[in-house]
């Protein structure tokens, strides 16, 4: 399609379809932070509180099914272990979650929105889904 336009090239300018949908200019638009170091770092943290999540959970169900005593059957609230083995992977969430802040903080940019604060945020996240984990694997089991 080929409309009349401002511009250099005869005042004839092509759209693409690209630029009729919507969808498509999000897509371009969440594409184009690639190439900033901020987001690439930001799914850098984003990536490792997932590993983190799902190696986590994993052991933590293999662990719990290997255990002479079933682990989830046990109502004492101070074992952490049933809880992860059941809700674990709903804990993937946290690292979409904290993308979704991240992408925001670094379009806004301002007081708790500031990218540097989201990615001290996102590591500290990192740091404690690391040493729960860490916790329930090497002293509940």
């Amino acid at each position: 399609m080929i409309v009349n336009t401002r511009g250099t090239n005869g005042g004839r300018h092509k759209i693409s379809p690209c630029e009729k949908n919507v969808l498509c200019k999000l897509l371009w638009g969440v594409l184009g932070y690639i190439n900033n170091f901020s987001f690439t770092m930001t799914n850098v943290i984003a990536l490792t509180q997932f590993i983190i999540i799902c190696i986590g959970t994993f052991a933590v169900m293999v662990l719990q099914k290997a255990a002479s005593a079933d682990v989830l059957s046990r109502q004492n609230p101070e074992y952490l272990s049933p809880f992860l083995a059941r809700y674990g992977f709903f804990m993937v969430l946290i690292p979409i979650v904290w993308t979704m802040y991240a992408i925001l903080s670094d379009k806004v940019g301002k007081n708790i929105f500031s990218l540097k604060f989201a990615q001290g945020v996102g590591i500290v996240i990192m740091i404690l889904l690391f040493l729960v984990y860490f916790y329930t694997i090497f002293f509940l089991f």
